[in-house]
């Protein structure tokens, strides 16, 4: 590939929507322009995958998931052994009255206790997220300056069996169409990420092996010219 960084300016201002105009502008701006860029793209659900950290703080919000389920499990459990006591009582003996508004003070409580931890889970996800995004975003900037990488992209892989929101929350955030496999970086940011990059001081505890690569960037270079590759 031999594409220089005006040439790749146009397309993602075209694939932002921003116009011809405008893509033309980003084509010639003097600023921005550079004749030998570094490209590089990154697939974000490998990341979510392959990365030992990234599932080991999934895995911390699944298992306060499942505490909470046990909790609202034995709340049930109260509140069906009320109500076999219930069944057991004159309908309109004070003993059942009392048991009545018993039961019905653990339906609410339960209630309650049920769109709370819905609430905390949704929370706990999102927050993952947001940890698993700017880690990755920090290794992708780390192997980017240190091999002098100029623009790196994302690409989400978008599973056949998602369900169609599934697929639309991947889509909206895919720039990438298409990418030889050459440019992705994904594998060279999960072993910098787990070689305790992400655990909080933002410093790899390992050599970045993927530096070893015959270019000694890991993606390609974009230089200008050559055949059917001109700006």
């Amino acid at each position: 590939m031999t594409l220089s960084t005006t040439t790749v300016c146009s397309f993602l201002a075209l694939g932002l929507g921003l116009g011809l105009p405008l893509a033309r502008e980003a084509a010639v701006s003097p600023d921005t322009a550079t004749e030998n860029a570094k490209i590089a793209i990154v697939d974000t659900s490998v990341i979510r995958k392959a990365s030992k950290w990234a599932q080991g703080v999934i895995t911390q919000v699944d298992q306060q998931s499942l505490a909470d389920r046990r909790a609202l499990d034995g709340l049930m459990a109260e509140r069906d052994n009320l109500k076999k006591k219930l069944e057991l009582l004159e309908p309109d003996s004070r003993d059942a009255q009392l048991l009545k508004v018993e039961y019905s003070v653990m339906t609410q409580r339960l209630q309650g206790q049920n769109e709370l931890y819905s609430i905390l889970r949704e929370r706990a996800m999102a927050e993952a997220a947001v940890q698993i995004r700017e880690w990755t975003q920090k290794a992708v900037a780390d192997i980017a300056q240190k091999r002098g990488i100029d623009l790196c992209l994302q690409q989400n892989d978008v599973p056949a069996q998602s369900s169609l929101i599934e697929k639309f929350n991947l889509l909206r955030g895919q720039l990438v169409l298409y990418a030889t496999p050459t440019l992705d970086i994904s594998e060279d940011v999960v072993k910098l990420l787990d070689s305790g990059f992400a655990n909080g001081d933002g410093k790899a505890n390992a050599v970045d092996a993927a530096s070893k690569k015959s270019d000694g960037t890991g993606a390609a270079t974009q230089k200008p010219g050559g055949d059917g590759n001109k700006d």
